[in-house]
């Protein structure tokens, strides 16, 4: 139980980090300094990195901790304590499942650059065709 409450707490510790920096740097009202912009912003920027890597720990470790309270009663022997902790004991997966979720951001990226490069690549009608069409959406 104390694995799951660890765990509300730090996804509930960096949601909160995130939306604050969002709004102070969104808030107009404030006289931040370039420097404070700059180091909220990649505040912002680690913060949206860290994020894949919070959840999949915390939710690898929820499963795990729950695999572990359903498994307890079933092989209630001491001896078999190490074996059954180590066999729910499923960290392992988040090395095989972040290096997807990185690919995965990493594609999503790719495709918003793409996206920029072809609308500042356009010239004349197409740009203003383009410019139109967006200020109508």
């Amino acid at each position: 139980m104390v694995s799951i409450i660890a765990e509300i707490v730090t996804i509930s510790t960096f949601k909160r980090m995130l939306t604050r920096n969002c709004r102070l740097r969104d808030n107009t009202d404030s006289a931040l300094t370039l420097s404070e912009r700059y180091q909220l912003t990649e505040n912002i920027r680690t913060l949206k990195l860290l994020t894949p890597i919070i959840w999949s720990h915390s939710l690898i470790g929820v499963i795990a901790t729950v695999i572990f309270v359903i498994i307890k009663p079933i092989f209630p022997s001491p001896v078999q304590y190490p074996l059954v902790e180590e066999t729910v004991s499923m960290l392992y997966l988040q090395g095989i499942f972040m290096p997807l979720i990185f690919m995965f951001r990493y594609k999503q990226e790719q495709i918003h650059e793409n996206i920029l490069r072809t609308v500042n690549t356009t010239r004349e009608t197409t740009l203003a065709s383009y410019h139109a069409q967006v200020i109508m959406e």
